[in-house]
């Protein structure tokens, strides 16, 4: 016959809560959150000294028309947009830097400390690089930066992708 080493009237040991370092998901939303004093203007006028660096190093790469779309698939954190047509009339002349970016918008601090959300879809971007103006459509940038340098964009073919 089997016998337990425990006796009958001993109980069962349980587990204490679990204590680890899992977030939960809505705690990994937050761990990226920005808070509206947290970004400031001046700290992203260095940071765009150095994503003109980096769009040097791509402008290099581009040789024809159908290298531009690497210009799509190009990651646009500290550069300087200005919103040129947009869906929302109150979204036209909105400059700044772009502080984050998400599938759908982008967070963009402007002079005056603001951290204002602007949707990519339905939105015309324009930045300058090397005394020319280059114009995106969001549409073509509708998705997150690290998917977009992995994938072919579909273009949307209706809008310039590129003013010079």
């Amino acid at each position: 016959t089997f016998q337990s080493k425990r006796p009958l009237n001993a109980k069962k040991k349980t587990k204490g809560p679990k204590i680890g370092l899992q977030l939960t998901a809505k705690e990994r939303k937050r761990v990226f959150a920005l808070g509206r004093n947290d970004v400031k203007y001046e700290t992203f006028e260095r940071i765009n000294h150095l994503w003109h660096k980096y769009v040097d190093s791509l402008m290099n790469e581009i040789k024809s028309k159908s290298d531009e779309l690497k210009l799509i698939r190009a990651d646009f954190h500290g550069s300087y947009f200005i919103v040129t047509a947009a869906k929302n009339p109150t979204l036209i002349g909105v400059k700044g830097f772009v502080v984050n970016e998400t599938k759908n918008t982008f967070k963009i601090v402007n002079k005056e400390n603001r951290l204002l959300t602007v949707p990519k879809d339905g939105t015309v971007f324009a930045f300058e690089h090397k005394q020319k103006i280059f114009k995106l459509n969001g549409y073509n940038l509708k998705m997150s930066s690290h998917h977009r340098s992995k994938t072919k964009p579909k273009l949307k073919m209706n809008e310039i992708l590129i003013d010079m």
